[in-house]
């Protein structure tokens, strides 16, 4: 009798954990958020948004993207506000996982997500034309000098 409700008590736990696992996150939820992000990276529903991509990067099979410090240099930047790296460390990640799933292409795309850096960069100096941040700025030269996508994907 023991061993049966020890089964049952295992076979609850398990059942209760299924239902109270994370739902699957859509494609079509995270294209949206991606929408939201890039229409307005400093808008309320811009960080949640954002979270839920890097959520669907972490988890989905659908994508991958690879965190380094070259296509990502203000990872680790102390120097300036979280108000002003975090959009542009998250459109690293909006950028990459847009033309992945945009493209129905599993595989990293720095130079997407480098894009999107730049973008979002002259989003936030619109609405502070005083902003430069010296790591980006070199993303915008290498850009123009159609060198940026060569900097990004060499290792």
């Amino acid at each position: 009798m023991k061993l049966l409700i020890h089964i049952f008590t295992i076979s609850w736990a398990m059942t209760l954990t299924s239902l109270v696992a994370a739902p699957v996150i859509s494609k079509e939820t995270v294209l949206n958020a991606i929408a939201i992000f890039r229409g307005d990276p400093t808008s309320h529903d811009a960080q949640p948004a954002a979270r839920l991509v890097k959520e669907f990067a972490e988890s989905s099979g659908d994508v991958r993207v690879n965190i380094t410090k070259k296509a990502v240099p203000l990872i680790s930047h102390h120097e300036l506000p979280i108000s002003e790296t975090g959009p542009l460390t998250a459109a690293f990640l909006v950028g990459n996982v847009r033309s992945q799933l945009l493209n129905n292409r599993v595989g990293d795309d720095p130079y997407a997500g480098g894009l999107q850096v730049i973008e979002t960069y002259r989003q936030l100096q619109r609405k502070n034309p005083r902003l430069r941040i010296n790591e980006i700025e070199k993303f915008v030269e290498l850009e123009k000098a159609g060198k940026l996508k060569t900097y990004l994907l060499t290792r």
